[in-house]
C-alpha cells in the first residue's frame, strides 16, 4: 500500500507518458516536483481540496476529505490510477451541514440541481437507474458509462462552487477529460476531449444550465447554478409543441445551413453556387417526398431540382415510403433532372429534443416568457430567459448535429437516427444518366454544391477550371489585351498587372492563348475550329447563334453567355468582321451580343487614314474611337460618323447660307473672312461624308480640307445651330436705322458697324458672335434714343406770372402735322423710332407727344395704347 500511496515522481511520471492516454501535464504535473508526493491524488485535486476545505465547516478538513476520497477507492485502485476530480464533489456531499452558513444556500442549490434535473438527464440517456449503480444491480457497461459521465457532470458542479480554484477555471473538454484521468476512454487516442464536447453539448441542450461556449474545437464549458424551474414554464407550453412545428423548424435550419431565405414561402427557391469559375443555379424544394405528385419531381426548364425531405414523419410511415414513391415516380418512364435526398428518420429521443426546441423557440418569442412563466417572479423569469436562451442555442446546435447524420453528411451523431432502413443511398437521381456518389462534405451546403457539381461535371465534361470567379470587368480586360494581340506583331503583347491574373485565369483555360510571365500569345485555336464548323455548315452567313451552337458542340462546355460572347468578339476579331443587325451596323459587347446579329466583312483603311480620322473624330465630333484598327473599330468608328453628320449637316448648312447672305448685306466680302471659310469647309466635309460609301468614310475624314484649323472647324460644328438662329433675328434692323444718322453721330455708327464686321470675320471660338451681335444692339438703341431725345425741343418751363398789360395777339398757330398709334412686337420697337425719327425730319417738327405702355409675358392679342 505505501508503494503505491507514494512511488517516487519519476515512476509517477513514467506510468502516465507511457499510457495509452497520457494526462494533461498542465492539469496533472503542476507544480512541477510535487506530482509523485501526492499520488493517487492530482495536483490539481489537491489544489480544490484546499479552495473548498476553506468553505467548510471547521472539522471537514482537507486531510479528512483526502482520507475519505481514499477508503472510498482503495478497493479498486491499481498502481497507475488516480482519483478523479469529479469524486469529491460526493465526499463533501455526505453530512447533514458540509459548508459554513454562507456556502450552504448556495450548495443546496447544487445539489438539487443535480437531483432534479442533471441526475435524471443522466439516468435517462444511459438507461440505468442510480440506485441500482450504487447496489451494483446495474449492467456492468452501463454503470461504468455512467459513473464515468456522473464524474465529468459533478466537475462542472464543483468548478461552480470553488469558483477561485485556478485548476477548475476556464475548464475546455481536455481539461474536464485530464482532471478525470481515465474516466473518458477512445478508441482512438487523442479523442478524448472530442467525445467530452460532444457529451457536453448533448447535456447542454437538455440543461440550460450548462452552457459550451462557441463552436470551435476545444470551447468553454461552465455550468451556472440558479435555483429558477424551467421545466414548469415549458411544461405549461407544451400545446405548442406540433408536427407543423417542427416541420417548419427543420425547414428553418436547412434553409440556414443553405443560407437561403426561409420566407420565401413553399414554392421552390432559386439556389446558387460558384462551380468551376462560373455562376450556376439549381432549385431547391423541401417537402415530404411520400406525399409528392408527379409534377413536383419535374424540374423547370433548364434547371435543375433537388428535393429534401423531412427526416421525420407520421408515426406509422418510414423512409422506406418515401422511397416508394421516388420508384413511382420511375417505374412510370418518368425521367427529370431531379436529384431526391432522402434522410434517415430521427429516433423518438431525437424528435423529443426537436420538440423541446420548438418549445424553446416558441416560449423565447415575444412576450410569451411571462405568460407561460406567470407563477414565477420577474426576477425569476429574467433569470429563467438567460437559461431557456443558452438551452435555446446547445439544443439549435444539437439538432442540427443530428440533421447532418440524419442526411448522410456525419457519423458523429449516427446514435441520433434510425439507420435501420436500407435507403440504397441517400441520393436518387430521377435522370438515369446521372449516378449520384455520396458526398464528403462538413454541412448541408456542402453536400449540396458536391452534389450539385457532380451532374455539372456529368452534364459538362468540358468546362475550363478558371479557378476563380469569372466577372464581367475581368472578360472586359481580357478582351482589351486580346484586341491589342490581333494587331501586334506574331500576336504577342505585354500585359499590365493589373490585367495578368485576369488572362490567366480566364484566356489560359478557354485556350485563347499563352501567358508567361508577363507576355501574352494569342492562338489560332478557336479561330480555326469555328471557321472550320462554318465551312462544313456551308460557309454561308454567319449569325451569333450558330458560333453559340458550334461553342458547345459537339463537347457540352455549358459556358456563361457572358464567357461565349468573350470567345465570339475574339472570332469577329481574327477573322476581320464586324457585327450588323438587319443591315444596319451593332455595336456589340461582354454584356450584350444579340443572338440575331450576323457577322460581315469589314474592309480595313489605310493605317494612316485611320490614325488621322481617329484623331479629327475626336477634335471636330467628340467621338471616342480605339487607336486600335480592325474591323469592328472601324465599323463603330463609322456608324459614329454617319450619326454626326446627321446631326449636325442641316445646322452648318443654314449657317453658310445665313453668313453668306448677312455678309453680303453689309458689304464683307465672306471668301476673305475665317468664319465663313470655316463654315464652307465644314460644310464641304459633312456633305462629303454623307456621301461616301462605308468604305470610303474613314479616308473622306482623314483627307479633309481644313481651311483655317480643326479646333475653328469643331467650334463651328458645336455652335453652328445658335450662330445660324443669330444672324437670321430681326435685330439687324436696328443697324439698318442707325446708318442713317447724321452727325455728330457717324463716328459712332461706324465704330458700331466696324465692331460688328470684325466679329463677323472672325471664326467663332475667337469671338462669339451671339454676344458682340447682342452689345453692338444694346449700343444702337441707346444711340437712336439720344438722337430721338436731342432732335425735340426742350420743355417750356412754369408760365410767367399774369401781368396787368393786355395780351399780344400773334398770327403763329401750332399744327399738328402727323398722328397715329398701334402695337407692336419688341423686337419692332426699333422700326418705330425710325419711323418717327423721319416724320420729325421731314416736317422740321417743334414737338413730338410720345406715350408708351411695356407688356411682358405671352403675347395674348394686340392691345390697344
Amino acid at each position: 500500500m505505501a508503494i503505491m500511496l507514494n512511488p517516487p515522481t519519476k515512476v509517477y511520471e513514467n506510468i502516465f507518458f507511457s499510457a495509452s492516454q497520457p494526462p494533461d501535464s498542465s492539469t496533472i504535473l503542476q507544480p512541477a516536483g510535487i506530482a509523485g508526493q501526492v499520488y493517487p491524488f492530482t495536483p490539481a485535486l489537491v489544489q480544490t481540496l484546499i479552495a473548498v476545505s476553506s468553505l467548510l465547516q471547521r472539522e471537514r478538513t482537507a486531510l479528512k476529505l483526502m482520507l475519505q476520497l481514499l477508503v472510498g477507492h482503495g478497493h479498486r485502485l491499481e498502481l497507475g490510477d488516480i482519483i478523479p476530480v469529479g469524486d469529491l464533489f460526493d465526499v463533501i456531499a455526505e453530512g447533514d451541514e458540509p459548508f459554513t452558513q454562507a456556502m450552504r444556500l448556495r450548495f443546496d442549490d447544487a445539489r438539487k440541481l443535480y437531483r432534479t434535473k442533471l441526475l435524471p438527464l443522466l439516468e435517462s440517456e444511459h438507461g440505468v437507474a442510480a440506485a441500482d449503480v450504487r447496489e451494483g444491480r446495474a449492467d456492468a457497461r452501463k454503470a461504468t458509462s455512467f459513473r464515468n459521465d456522473d464524474r465529468l457532470m459533478k466537475t462542472l458542479l464543483l468548478s461552480a462552487l470553488a469558483e477561485g480554484v485556478e485548476a477548475l477555471r476556464a475548464l475546455t473538454p481536455a481539461r474536464l477529460s485530464a482532471l478525470n484521468h481515465g474516466t473518458v476512454r477512445s478508441p482512438i487516442p487523442g479523442q478524448e476531449s472530442r467525445i467530452v464536447l460532444g457529451k457536453c453539448r448533448q447535456w447542454a441542450a437538455q440543461a440550460g444550465e450548462i452552457k459550451v461556449s462557441d463552436d470551435s474545437a476545444n470551447p468553454v464549458v461552465t455550468l451556472q447554478i440558479v435555483g429558477v424551474d424551467t421545466e414548469s414554464i415549458l411544461a405549461n407550453a407544451t400545446a405548442l409543441d406540433s408536427h407543423g412545428y417542427r416541420i417548419q423548424k427543420v425547414r428553418q435550419l436547412v434553409y440556414e445551413s443553405l443560407e437561403l431565405d426561409e420566407s420565401q414561402g413553399w414554392l421552390p427557391q432559386s439556389y446558387e453556387m460558384q462551380w468551376r469559375g462560373s455562376k450556376r443555379k439549381c432549385e431547391i424544394l423541401i417537402r415530404n417526398v411520400r406525399e409528392m405528385n408527379p409534377e413536383e419531381f419535374r424540374n423547370s426548364e433548364g434547371l435543375w431540382r433537388i428535393v429534401i425531405d423531412w427526416p421525420f414523419d407520421e408515426p406509422q410511415h418510414t423512409p422506406l415510403d418515401d422511397l416508394a414513391q421516388v420508384r413511382n415516380f420511375k417505374t412510370e418512364g418518368e425521367t427529370a433532372d431531379t436529384i431526391v435526398w432522402l434522410p434517415w428518420f430521427f429516433t423518438e429521443s431525437t424528435q423529443r429534443d426537436l420538440g423541446r426546441l420548438v418549445l424553446l423557440d416558441q416560449v423565447l418569442t415575444g412576450n410569451r416568457l411571462n405568460e407561460y412563466g406567470a407563477h414565477l417572479s420577474q426576477t425569476d423569469r429574467d433569470q429563467a430567459r438567460s437559461l431557456m436562451v443558452n438551452q435555446r442555442d446547445q439544443m439549435r446546435t444539437r439538432i442540427r448535429n443530428c440533421l447532418f447524420a440524419a442526411y448522410g453528411i456525419s457519423r458523429a451523431d449516427v446514435d441520433a437516427v434510425d439507420d435501420s432502413h436500407d435507403l440504397e443511398g441517400h441520393f436518387i437521381s430521377l435522370n438515369p444518366a446521372l449516378e449520384v456518389r455520396p458526398p464528403v462534405a462538413a454541412s448541408i451546403g456542402d453536400a449540396l454544391q458536391d452534389v450539385f457539381g457532380q451532374w455539372l461535371t456529368a452534364r459538362y465534361p468540358h468546362h475550363p477550371d478558371f479557378g476563380v470567379e469569372v466577372r464581367r470587368p475581368g472578360l472586359r480586360r481580357v478582351r482589351e489585351v486580346v484586341e491589342r494581340a490581333v494587331v501586334a506583331s506574331e500576336n504577342r503583347v505585354e500585359v499590365d498587372r493589373q490585367s495578368r491574373g485576369d488572362v490567366r485565369h480566364i484566356a489560359v483555360p478557354l485556350g485563347l492563348g499563352a501567358m508567361g510571365e508577363t507576355h501574352f500569345v494569342l492562338e489560332r485555336t478557336w479561330l480555326d475550329e469555328l471557321e472550320r464548323k462554318h465551312a462544313q455548315h456551308g460557309g454561308d452567313s454567319l449569325s451569333v447563334r450558330e458560333l453559340r451552337a458550334w461553342i458547345e458542340a459537339p463537347e457540352r462546355r455549358g459556358l456563361d453567355r457572358d464567357v461565349q460572347n468573350l470567345l465570339i468578339l475574339t472570332f469577329a476579331l481574327q477573322k476581320g468582321l464586324r457585327f450588323s443587325l438587319h443591315g444596319q451596323p451593332a455595336t456589340p459587347s461582354i454584356e450584350q451580343l444579340d443572338d440575331r446579329l450576323v457577322l460581315v466583312a469589314q474592309a480595313l483603311p489605310d493605317a494612316a487614314d485611320w490614325e488621322g480620322a481617329v484623331k479629327l473624330a475626336q477634335t471636330l465630333f467628340g467621338i471616342e474611337a480605339s487607336g486600335l484598327m480592325n474591323a469592328q473599330n472601324v465599323a463603330d468608328l463609322n456608324g459614329a460618323l454617319r450619326r454626326a453628320t446627321d446631326e449636325h449637316r442641316d445646322a452648318v448648312d443654314a449657317l453658310v447660307d445665313s453668313l453668306k447672305g448677312r455678309m453680303g448685306a453689309r458689304g464683307i466680302a465672306a471668301n476673305g473672312t475665317n468664319r465663313y471659310r470655316t463654315a464652307h469647309a465644314t460644310r464641304t466635309l459633312l456633305s462629303a461624308l454623307a456621301g461616301a460609301e462605308d468604305d470610303a468614310l474613314v479616308a473622306t475624314l482623314a483627307k479633309a480640307d481644313v481651311q483655317t484649323s480643326d479646333t475653328a472647324m469643331a467650334q463651328c460644328l458645336r455652335s453652328a445651330r445658335g450662330v445660324a438662329q443669330a444672324l437670321a433675328s430681326g435685330g439687324w434692323r436696328v443697324f439698318d436705322t442707325t446708318d442713317k444718322l447724321g452727325e455728330p453721330y457717324q463716328g459712332r455708327v461706324q465704330a458700331i458697324a466696324a465692331k460688328l464686321n470684325d466679329a463677323l470675320g472672325h471664326d467663332e471660338h475667337v469671338t462669339q458672335l451671339a454676344g458682340v451681335l447682342e452689345g453692338c444692339q444694346t449700343t444702337a438703341l441707346a444711340l437712336l434714343s439720344e438722337a430721338v431725345t436731342t432732335s425735340s425741343p426742350k420743355p417750356p418751363g412754369p408760365p410767367e406770372p399774369p401781368t396787368p398789360e393786355p395780351p399780344v395777339k400773334t398770327d403763329k398757330r401750332e399744327s399738328r402735322v402727323a398722328t397715329g398709334h398701334r402695337s407692336v412686337a419688341a423686337a419692332e420697337v426699333d422700326t418705330v423710332f425710325a419711323e418717327i425719327h423721319n416724320a420729325v425730319r421731314k416736317a422740321d417738327a417743334t414737338r413730338v407727344d410720345i406715350e408708351w405702355r411695356v407688356y411682358s409675358g405671352e403675347e395674348d392679342g394686340k392691345r390697344s395704347p
